[in-house]
């Protein structure tokens, strides 16, 4: 059975807003954040977190030295260094 892309994008539409309308207004959602390091961060973490019920909501990228640019731009296999690191951000519901 072939699906044609914009319906899928209407009853995912639907499908979405249907959760958002049964919720009940009066339940108030808390959140919990996490940043980790980009540096201290590898597939198997990012398994353990997400089995854990962290979903990842945000990369950033960081900020490189422009000199460490330059150096790796002049030298294969050079290590870039950043003024500010890459950071990924995750949240999760707080149970009740």
């Amino acid at each position: 059975m072939k699906i044609k892309k914009n319906t899928l994008l209407i009853i995912l539409f639907l499908s979405t807003t249907f959760r958002v309308l049964a919720h009940d207004p009066n339940i108030e959602i808390k959140w919990e954040y996490k940043l980790v390091s980009a540096y201290k961060i590898n597939n198997e973490k990012l398994n353990f977190l997400g089995a854990d019920g962290w979903e990842l909501i945000q990369i950033t990228l960081g900020i490189p030295s422009p000199k460490s640019i330059a150096e790796s731009d002049k030298k294969v296999g050079a290590s870039v260094l950043y003024l500010e690191e890459p950071y990924y951000y995750f949240k999760r519901k707080l149970k009740p």
